[in-house]
């Protein structure tokens, strides 16, 4: 029987977890003598999906929750910059406000090829004692969630600043698209 197209998501869901019991054959092979084994059964019903290289950076603990969404947005690059609202029909200037260059306001120029972002970190690595050249993002976050699972305090304090940093061009590229509309979060034209 297939799905019902009113039927809600509860309801879909069920139907669709009824394809994975077909699929599994004999629910013996989940039993250990005479007791069924719920954890083994479950395991085998996930999909086993490879984990991200950014995981640690993103779950770092004790950062505040707003923050650690923006990251995560970020590192998959699904913030909403001009490039992307543009190709949602949004009428927006689609050049970068935070630095002069006058380049198109994309994902990988707002981290970390506009001047304004790079300066920021590179300013604050320095300030921590670090002394590196700053990459492409996905370099960045790749060296990033290498150091942060290390146990010495300085590579978590970095791990918070390399948040802070993504959140605050974040915060001011909102902030600056509504300068330039003349509106403020929150309110209308």
């Amino acid at each position: 029987m297939e799905t019902p197209k009113q039927a809600t998501w509860l309801v879909r869901k069920i139907f669709h977890a009824r394809h994975w019991f077909d699929d599994l054959g004999d629910p013996n092979k989940f039993s250990k003598g005479e007791n069924f084994n719920i954890k083994h059964a479950y395991t085998s019903f996930r999909p086993q999906l490879p984990k991200v290289q950014w995981r640690a950076l993103v779950l770092l603990k004790d950062v505040i929750p707003r923050k650690q969404f923006i990251l995560w947005m970020a590192v998959q690059n699904m913030l909403a910059t001009t490039d992307r609202l543009v190709t949602w029909i949004i009428q927006v200037d689609p050049l970068c406000k935070l630095c002069s260059i006058g380049d198109i306001e994309t994902h990988k120029h707002l981290f970390y090829e506009c001047t304004y972002s790079r300066s920021i970190w590179h300013f604050l690595l320095n300030w921590i004692g670090i002394r590196k050249q700053i990459g492409e993002w996905a370099d960045e976050v790749r060296w990033m969630a290498k150091r942060v699972n290390n146990k010495n305090p300085k590579w978590a304090i970095l791990g918070f600043v390399f948040i802070a940093v993504v959140y605050h061009v974040k915060e001011m590229q909102e902030a600056s698209n509504n300068i330039e509309e003349g509106t403020l979060r929150g309110q209308e034209k």
